[in-house]
């Protein structure tokens, strides 16, 4: 009995070793890295995407989400500093407002109309009830992305995530999907964030005379300066999620039983 016991303790103690060996060695590499790309000539957009795309998994695995973080708001400061307004990115901007602003506004203007719905219900299920709107941008493979490139963009069977997946699934993570959201109350009142942006709102769109009269939504004021998406990822984004979500709770009173 005693040499079982002595077979199990020998066997945790070498677990224990071969773990913090490993823990120990992924820690020296990750210096390595840390150290590597934290000199000058090592801060570019390219190469801090090529880490990520290397790296994320295992980063993520290993529970490394801020150092994924750090690298994913590095990249966007970096593209943000460089990003050129052609007349195409232009159009792509206006574009991706003009999506957003509608979405914004359909998802409200049916929140309220199911809102209206369900308080003329009287089916003594309905009385208690929730209901949200939301917009999002998704990451859903090639088509959710305009100019995608297969030279520069893996597609759906590389090993490699593609830069877009990474940003959608950190963002899940610590920032806030929803770029526009609103929920009516039993009054009436609607509840949430702006249709539209307030002005002055962004220095680089303010200033610039080919956005004069423009009507900026929340959602994308929200997408360009409180998300990880960098200018240059939000003119190519081509997919785009509107959900009103309602739940329903029925709360029935508890019976008292009497002995």
């Amino acid at each position: 009995m005693r040499n079982i016991e002595w077979e199990f303790v020998t066997r945790d103690i070498k677990s224990i070793n071969d773990y913090f060996d490993d823990l120990e060695l992924s820690n020296r590499d990750l210096k390595k890295i840390l150290l590597e790309t934290a000199l000058p000539e090592k801060q570019s957009p390219e190469k801090i995407e090529l880490l990520l795309k290397h790296h994320y998994h295992s980063w993520d695995r290993a529970g490394h989400r801020d150092l994924i973080y750090f690298y994913l708001e590095q990249r966007k400061y970096l593209l943000d500093k460089v990003f050129e307004f052609t007349p195409k990115n232009i159009e792509n901007f206006l574009r991706v407002n003009r999506i957003l602003s509608e979405g914004s506004q359909k998802v409200m203007t049916k929140s309220v109309e199911m809102a209206r719905e369900l308080q003329n219900r009287e089916d003594n299920f309905t009385n208690y009830y929730e209901i949200s709107g939301t917009v999002r941008v998704l990451y859903d493979g090639s088509d959710s992305l305009i100019d995608f490139d297969p030279e520069h963009d893996e597609d759906e069977l590389s090993d490699c995530p593609h830069i877009m997946e990474i940003i959608s699934s950190a963002m899940s993570s610590r920032y806030r999907e929803d770029l526009f959201f609103c929920y009516p109350s039993k009054n009436g009142d609607l509840y949430g964030t702006p249709l539209y942006a307030d002005d002055p709102w962004n220095r680089n769109f303010d200033s610039r005379p080919e956005f004069a009269g423009i009507r900026f939504s929340w959602a994308f004021h929200n997408l360009v300066d409180h998300t990880l998406y960098a200018l240059q990822d939000v003119v190519r984004i081509n997919d785009f999620w509107n959900e009103v979500t309602v739940i329903h709770q029925n709360l029935d009173g508890k019976e008292r039983i009497i002995d």
